[in-house]
């Protein structure tokens, strides 16, 4: 029996399936050894969250829940964290970035970078607390803060390249 695919059924899964594979080149990219202890790199995986975050906005349809539940896992596999930590810090996130999403389309990028710093803000708080409970001590809040810093620097390069920055130069400044 042969399977038959429509063709807009096909570019979808291809496009779903982008996702994962940018999550995954910016986790290999972030694998620089710079590690900081706890599963927790310089970057972290708030550069993946990033990808998720920029990728949801210029992409309306194609970020499922179940991507974003993929793509934390990817996170706590790659950075050796325990099992399921990023993925819900990346569900809880995207859940607040869901319900402001359609408001998000009409600001400006400044507006939306704003969104990005603190909706990550939410899923790195999180996963600390999380990790701190799992770990049963306080993990040191200035790896956590390097590691935010550096998926806050993260979002510029990806914003330009998956296109969340308007098509006319409208930057927020006046």
């Amino acid at each position: 029996m042969i399977l038959k695919i429509r063709p807009d059924q096909f570019l979808r899964a291809m496009r779903m399936a982008l996702v994962l594979v940018a999550v995954f080149i910016v986790l290999i990219l972030s694998g620089i050894p710079a590690g900081l202890g706890y599963g927790a790199p310089a970057l972290g995986p708030m550069g993946a969250f990033c990808v998720v975050f920029c990728w949801s906005l210029s992409r309306r349809g194609d970020i499922q829940y179940w991507l974003v539940f993929a793509a934390g896992i990817m996170c706590d596999a790659f950075y050796g964290g325990p099992l399921g930590i990023w993925a819900l810090s990346f569900l809880v996130a995207y859940l607040v970035l869901r319900g402001q999403r359609t408001s998000l389309f009409t600001m400006p990028w400044l507006v939306i970078g704003l969104a990005y710093v603190m909706i990550s803000a939410i899923a790195m708080a999180l996963a600390w607390g999380l990790t701190s409970l799992y770990f049963g001590k306080l993990i040191d809040p200035y790896q956590t803060s390097l590691a935010f810093a550096a998926g806050i620097a993260l979002f510029i390069p990806i914003s330009l390249i998956l296109g969340v920055c308007p098509r006319e130069a409208d930057t927020g400044f006046g």
